[in-house]
Order: C-alpha cells, then structure tokens, then sequence
C-alpha cells in the first residue's frame, strides 16, 4: 500500500504507515545479521545456508561485502518480490483443491503419511519435501494454468495437435 501512495511522510498516511513497517523490518533483520555474522564466524552457518548468509557473505567485484543498508534493501526488495508470486499461486492453489475433492484428499493423505514418520515438532527436511510427488504436481499444474507472472511465456517441447490446429514445437 505505502509504494503506490504519495511520498509525504504525515501522520496517518500510507507513506507513514509504510516507512514505519521497513523500520520495523529493519530492525528484525539487524538483529538477526548480528545472530548470522556470529554464527558464520564459529562455524555454525555456511555461507550458503539461506538469502541471508548468502548476502552477509557477497563480495563485490573488488571483493568489498554488501554495506548493511544494501544488504537490508536487497532482503526487502526480494521479500517484497517474493510476496505476490508465492501468495497468488497459493491461494489459486487453494482454490483450485476445494474444486477437486478427490485431488484434496490425496494431497492430505500424502501429506500426513510424511508428517506421520516425524516426531512431534520435527521439522519437515529437504528429503521431505523432495518425497512429496503428489503435492509437486498440483503445485505445477496451479503454475501451469494461473502463472503468477504476467508474460510469462511457455516453449512447446512437442508439436502439439488441438482441435485441427498444430502448436509447433520451440513455439513460445
């Protein structure tokens, strides 16, 4: 709301509202630099752990690190980015199982033959993750039929014959 507003910082405004969450934002994020810093300092964290191990660790071309204003534009930049184009699908997602209730029911029984191997409070693992086939291809066919970047465009692997007329392969 605060970037599609007027820039004038007054009380009760967008802008205000805005300016006073990326404070806020900012501060989570100091807070948890310092944490990362010491963490790759003892050995604790790799510097490619996540994005921000990835950022406390990039060199510039003349081998300088990210200043901490950059590092904390760059996280808001990305987490801002990362927010319609995750939520939409997911919510399309949604959507789409509560149409399907067959589809639904074999997400949640996958799901919960993973869940049910893990110990209470155990997180789920990249293994996990990678297990879940089902759950995968409902996420890709969501992306396939809702892409949630506008312009986006697929390249036909195969000609493609629909109806008596023919997509031809490499076509975009």
């Amino acid at each position: 709301m605060g970037a599609v507003s007027i820039p004038l910082d007054l009380p009760g405004t967008r802008f205000r509202k805005a300016l006073q969450a990326r404070r806020k934002l900012d501060g989570i994020l100091i807070s948890l630099m310092r944490s990362r810093r010491s963490e790759l300092r003892s050995g604790v964290a790799s510097s490619n752990q996540d994005l921000l191990s990835v950022l406390l660790t990039f060199k510039d071309e003349r081998g300088n690190p990210l200043t901490e204003k950059e590092i904390l534009d760059n996280f808001s930049l990305i987490l801002h980015a990362l927010y319609d184009t995750t939520i939409s699908p997911l919510a399309v997602m949604f959507k789409l199982l509560s149409c399907n209730p067959e589809c639904y029911e074999n997400v949640v029984q996958e799901q919960l033959g993973i869940l049910g191997v893990k110990k209470v409070g155990e997180e789920i693992s990249w293994t996990d993750l990678k297990a879940m086939k089902y759950t995968w291809q409902v996420v890709q066919e969501t992306m396939r039929m809702f892409p949630p970047v506008f312009g986006a465009f697929r390249k036909a692997l195969t000609d493609i014959h629909y109806d008596g007329y023919i997509i031809p392969k490499g076509w975009k």
